[in-house]
């Protein structure tokens, strides 16, 4: 199981099973630009390909942030991170 599909299909029910596995997985970067599941989930495209509602999404978001105790600014930084890398 993928905590990084999980959250990108805005799963939510998936992401907290995974999460009380290893809530650790909240934060787990993924290929050269680190993405990590919460940058998946906020990102959208997908959920919105898919007709997953906005209460799943943020269901989804809220759960990575519980599990990561990450702050607001945390999550900016991050964004403008990912942002960067994938301009590189």
């Amino acid at each position: 199981d993928s905590i990084h599909a999980a959250a990108s299909m805005g799963a939510a029910a998936d992401v907290r099973r995974l999460l009380a596995d290893d809530a650790r997985r909240a934060t787990l970067a993924l290929g050269p630009q680190g993405i990590t599941p919460l940058v998946l989930a906020a990102h959208g495209r997908v959920q919105d390909a898919l007709g997953v509602d906005a209460a799943s999404r943020a269901d989804v978001v809220r759960a990575l942030l519980a599990a990561a105790g990450t702050t607001e600014d945390e999550i900016v930084a991050e964004f403008k991170r990912v942002r960067r890398a994938q301009k590189a």
